[in-house]
């Protein structure tokens, strides 16, 4: 299903388009810590969980969407 994305006339972008790049962002911070072998797993660690996070928005925005 394809969507339309366009910010709204106040310049809101709607929450599952904010999360998905969010996660991209987080993503991409995972791989820069794998990559530099630096092992700061703590820092993994809450990305992840905040990955987790984003991921549940997103599932709520579908159920609203569905109503």
């Amino acid at each position: 299903m394809a969507r339309l994305i366009e910010k709204p006339p106040l310049g809101v972008q709607p929450a599952w388009i904010t999360s998905w790049q969010r996660i991209g962002e987080l993503a991409e911070g995972i791989t820069r810590q794998y990559e530099s072998g630096e092992g700061k797993t703590e820092l993994v660690k809450k990305w992840a969980f905040e990955i987790m996070q984003q991921c549940h928005v997103i599932e709520g925005q579908k159920k609203w969407d569905r109503l």
